[in-house]
């Protein structure tokens, strides 16, 4: 991709203050964000012993999560606003909003950008997710410390190691309270530049240019992480917390691997973290695991120097799973 000509210092300046304006808006929230108790991630046996003897999380490419509508969604109500926004043509901010709507596309982003999440929840021990991740109650869910959770302020990041965290929002109105504001910044921003540069502007082809620059800024810095944590309000009971690493899939495709499940190949990315060095909150053991499966993790968790009785606690859910 090359880069684009250089702007008059009009356009350049609203460039700037939109980059300015998203990379603020993704710090603060970053910070809002801070991860302040232990995490769970339900998955069955083999799940948990890979998770500890590796230390790693895997990222599993968003196409391969459980939702259907995976960036679908936040995409969609994206979409929404800026027909809502972009008011009647023609008009800058008309011209601006379709420059915008017509790359927000999922099939824009893959071959391009790649997204992989890691999922979290809050809640220790859900039935829906007993049964969804967690081997129809006869896995586990490894409760995580927060402070693993913590960005850190490393030198040289390669690309699989530009990782952030965010809770997860349900629903159109939770969703729109994200995309809104940077759409409606950037608008104004064209707007302005479309009054006080007129004969810049009334070059179509510097318009047009400018427009898809803005466009790329308000993506990459602002949209694409919104869509990236809003799900279908269905999905609200997962009380879902997200890490994420979102690069350029040429820079990232080194480092991605493969794996088989059920008939599907499913890429993924490893991504280190210290578990054993005081990570593990606690583990709790799904409704329908049975005492040799639980007495056979205890005994794997001591062969790793691991408290297992001050860690391992039984499910409180009564359930009875499929046979």
């Amino acid at each position: 991709m090359t880069n684009p000509p250089p702007f008059p210092p009009a356009l350049q300046q609203a460039l700037d203050q939109l980059n300015a304006y998203t990379d603020a808006e993704l710090k603060a929230r970053e910070a809002a964000n801070s991860i302040s108790v232990p995490l769970y991630h339900y998955t069955d046996a083999e799940g948990i012993k890979g998770i500890i003897e590796s230390q790693q999380i895997w990222f599993t490419h968003y196409r391969h999560l459980n939702d259907p509508s995976e960036l679908h969604f936040g995409m969609n109500v994206a979409r929404s606003l800026l027909n809502e926004i972009a008011g009647t043509k023609p008009s800058p901010r008309w011209l601006f909003c379709k420059c915008v709507e017509g790359i927000l596309l999922p099939e824009k982003f893959s071959s391009i950008s790649g997204f992989y999440i890691a999922s979290f929840s809050r809640d220790h021990d859900d039935l829906a997710q007993w049964r969804a991740y967690g081997a129809d109650g006869r896995g586990y869910a490894l409760g995580l410390a927060q402070h693993l959770f913590k960005a850190e302020d490393k030198p040289k990041r390669q690309a699989h190691e530009n990782d952030f965290v965010s809770p997860v929002v349900y629903g159109n109105r939770e969703a729109e309270k994200l995309l809104r504001p940077p759409i409606e910044k950037a608008v104004a921003l064209v707007e302005d530049v479309a009054h006080n540069a007129a004969d810049v502007m009334s070059d179509k082809s510097i318009e047009k240019a400018f427009n898809r620059e803005m466009t790329n800024i308000i993506l990459a810095g602002a949209l694409i992480p919104a869509c990236l944590i809003t799900k279908h309000q269905a999905y609200e009971h997962e009380k879902e917390v997200r890490l994420m690493i979102i690069g350029q899939e040429r820079n990232l495709k080194p480092h991605i691997e493969n794996r088989k499940r059920g008939a599907g190949i499913v890429p993924f990315i490893r991504h280190n973290m210290p578990i054993r060095n005081n990570g593990i909150f606690e583990i709790v053991a799904g409704p329908a695991a049975g005492d040799a499966a639980v007495a056979s993790l205890k005994t794997f968790l001591r062969l790793h120097t691991l408290d297992a009785d001050a860690l391992v606690h039984p499910s409180a859910v009564p359930y009875r799973p499929v046979e």
